[in-house]
């Protein structure tokens, strides 16, 4: 009698052990699909904010080169009435309100996508901040700083093409002599700062694409290495919890042989 209590016992001890492993397996499963899922809505809205900033520098570039254009055409327009002696007044009036309505509008084009692409990586940081807490990446987002230098230089430029046109103003006004020498000279400084400052932010917005394709490249393979660690730890997790189902299985067959075993053995020898 105890001794079919025993085996009765070892065989729902067994049958436990396979639901417990079963459940666990289905857990396993569950829990990387649930990791996988996780880490792309992750992967998917840093790459989003990481690509709007991006843009944003493209679009500043783009600007940049646009109003470096501006710039080199006023400058050869100034190169080509520099020695008249007649008139320059309604050349320079017209050159002056050409960068009026060209360049400064797309400076003020620039502040604003670089504002905008300054407030996408403000998610990126806030992302990847969370990330570094939980261990999963190492690597720090391209400087906030950088777009604060970048949007403070550009915040600058708007003031020397004001001083540009109000310099072309007085030349224009100004009759041929030492005097106009004197503010083509300052005018042709003012614009050698211009286009230094303008060359100075579309390198700058070049240098950021790059930094940022390196930054998204680096948090991609981060991102690729912790699903392969996490799928490849829950398939020797499942794969442990089936050879304990395999186990318990071989230990049930065990104990119903040796409860089957006495009755067999009761039966033969009570048969006829």
């Amino acid at each position: 009698m105890l001794r079919k209590i025993w085996h009765g016992v070892a065989l729902l001890v067994a049958v436990l052990f396979i639901a417990v492993s079963l459940g666990g397996g289905y857990a396993v499963w569950r829990a990387a699909r649930w990791a996988g899922e996780a880490a792309g809505k992750v992967s998917g809205g840093l790459r989003t904010a990481t690509g709007a900033v991006q843009r944003g520098a493209e679009r500043v570039a783009t600007l940049v080169d646009t109003c470096q254009s501006e710039v080199q055409r006023a400058t050869e327009t100034v190169a080509a009435v520099e020695g008249r002696s007649a008139t320059i007044g309604p050349v320079l009036t017209e050159l002056s309100e050409r960068l009026e309505t060209r360049l400064e509008p797309r400076m003020a084009e620039a502040q604003e996508a670089l504002t905008v692409a300054r407030d996408a990586l403000l998610t990126v940081e806030a992302t990847m901040e969370l990330l570094r807490s939980l261990q999963i990446v190492e690597d720090g987002t391209p400087e906030a700083e950088r777009f604060d230098a970048m949007l403070k230089r550009l915040q600058e430029l708007p003031p020397q093409v004001m001083q540009m046109r109000e310099t072309l103003r007085v030349l224009a006004a100004t009759q041929a002599g030492e005097l106009r020498a004197e503010i083509l000279s300052k005018l042709s400084g003012q614009m050698e700062r211009l286009n230094a400052g303008l060359m100075k932010v579309r390198d700058e917005a070049r240098d950021l694409q790059v930094r940022l394709s390196r930054f998204q490249d680096r948090v991609d393979l981060h991102f690729a290495h912790t699903l392969f660690f996490i799928r490849f730890a829950a398939l020797l997790l499942m794969l442990l919890l089936a050879w304990n189902v395999y186990a318990q299985v071989v230990v049930i067959r065990h104990h119903r042989r040796r409860l089957d075993g006495p009755q067999e053995i009761e039966s033969l020898r009570t048969a006829p």
